[in-house]
């Protein structure tokens, strides 16, 4: 943390850390909880992010204290230009974030609207600087690695664990309508029904999941940049199981009716 008590020229300001409290307005205990999050940000999605406090940006105006900062800086990777700048000056009651274009379609101008008007402006009113700029970083946070993955993968990867809970649900169902009401469960017909009554919300889900999944997987790595896959490989595989947890079971079905009776010694017996 970099701490100044005199007005400082913006090109005399050297950013060496993420937070720069010239003003002296961030209490201590928020300091470690702020860079915690910026190094954790930086760590997994490579974006940096630069708290700059002044008295005063001086005879320009905080905006174009921001630009000049934000470029003289470099905030963010080069190649990528994903760096985020919060600027505040205190005497000016104002502050300005800055946001490199590779972030720009990944914070939203509704999210940049939601953190000014419900987050800064009525902490910062309130001189709760350390907690605003606290959240502000969380949800810069959330944003970015959320933005890692595509809302195919989320689909997905959604659809594969609601397909492994339905698919259990249904087997389950299935097998105690069987114990209950007695169907004919050798007929193909009969059987059918019954998983179509018991099963068919897991299989819709399974299949969901598979299709999304191989939907995101296409996408052209110079489309993808940045995205991750993991979500998307692993609502395919939970939506591959459950498909074919469901039709093992359906194929042995009556193997594994008369396995449950016997292992809760259910009254069977010959005529």
């Amino acid at each position: 943390m970099d701490r100044y008590e005199e007005t400082l020229d913006i090109d005399d300001i050297n950013i060496q850390r993420n937070i720069s409290d010239f003003a002296g307005i961030i209490e201590a205990e928020y300091i470690e909880k702020i860079d915690r999050v910026i190094n954790g940000i930086e760590v997994r999605t490579s974006a940096e992010i630069a708290i700059v406090t002044l008295k005063t940006p001086g005879k320009i105006s905080i905006d174009e204290a921001a630009t000049r900062l934000f470029n003289k800086f470099g905030i963010g990777k080069k190649e990528e230009n994903n760096g985020v700048l919060l600027l505040i000056s205190t005497e000016n009651n104002q502050f300005r974030i800055e946001i490199g274009w590779g972030l720009e379609n990944i914070i939203s101008e509704k999210l940049k609207k939601e953190l000014v008007e419900k987050l800064i402006a009525p902490n910062f009113k309130r001189k709760n600087f350390g907690p605003a700029i606290l959240m502000f970083t969380k949800k810069i946070s959330a944003r970015l690695k959320r933005s890692q993955f595509s809302n195919l993968s989320i689909v997905s990867w959604l659809s594969g664990i609601l397909s492994m809970i339905f698919g259990a649900a249904g087997i389950f169902s299935g097998i105690v309508i069987a114990l209950t009401a007695f169907p004919d469960i050798y007929r193909p017909g009969v059987l059918a029904l019954l998983f179509t009554k018991t099963c068919i919300p897991a299989v819709l889900l399974g299949l969901v999941s598979i299709v999304f999944a191989i939907a995101d997987l296409s996408i052209p790595d110079d489309v993808r940049e940045n995205r991750k896959i993991l979500r998307s490989v692993v609502g395919m595989i939970f939506g591959s199981v459950a498909l074919v947890t469901i039709a093992a079971i359906f194929f042995f079905f009556p193997l594994v009716v008369n396995f449950v009776a016997g292992l809760f010694s259910l009254p069977t017996g010959n005529y």
